[in-house]
C-alpha cells in the first residue's frame, strides 16, 4: 500500500506548495487564515454625519500647545495634549492606556458609563 496522496494548494503570496488548510506559508510566512466575518454592527461612519454637524455648530477648534509624552501608548498622547489645550476637566475614554493615568494633571479620565452616571444625576 502506497502513501496517501494529498492535493496541494499554492500560497497566494509566493506560490509555494502547501497542504490545504495550512494557517501560514512555510516559505514566506504569509497568514493564510480567513478573516472573521464582520458583525454588521454600525461603524463610526453611521455616527459621523450627525457628530460633524454638531461640531460645526458648537465645536471649538484647539491646537495642542504643549508636547505630552505621559501615556504608555504614544498615539494617545494627542488626547492628553488636547485636554490641556482646551482646559478640559474630564476626558472620556474606554482606552486602558489613558484610564490608568486618572487623574492626570487635574484632568479626570472616566469611562463613558462613569461619565453618563455622573451627568444623569445632574438632569
Amino acid at each position: 500500500m502506497g502513501p496517501d496522496l494529498v492535493t496541494l494548494t499554492a500560497c497566494p503570496a509566493c506560490g509555494a506548495a502547501l497542504r490545504p488548510g495550512a494557517p501560514w506559508c512555510t516559505l514566506c510566512y504569509a497568514d493564510l487564515r480567513t478573516a472573521p466575518e464582520p458583525d454588521h454592527a454600525p461603524t463610526i461612519g453611521a455616527y459621523a454625519e450627525p457628530a460633524l454637524a454638531l461640531l460645526s455648530v458648537s465645536g471649538v477648534p484647539f491646537a495642542p500647545g504643549e508636547r505630552v509624552t505621559d501615556c504608555r501608548d504614544p498615539k494617545d498622547d494627542l488626547f492628553l495634549e488636547l485636554a490641556l489645550a482646551s482646559g478640559a476637566g474630564i476626558l472620556v475614554s474606554s482606552d486602558n492606556d489613558l484610564l490608568v493615568l486618572h487623574p492626570w494633571r487635574g484632568v479626570r479620565i472616566l469611562r463613558p458609563a462613569e461619565y453618563l452616571a455622573e451627568t444623569e444625576g445632574r438632569g
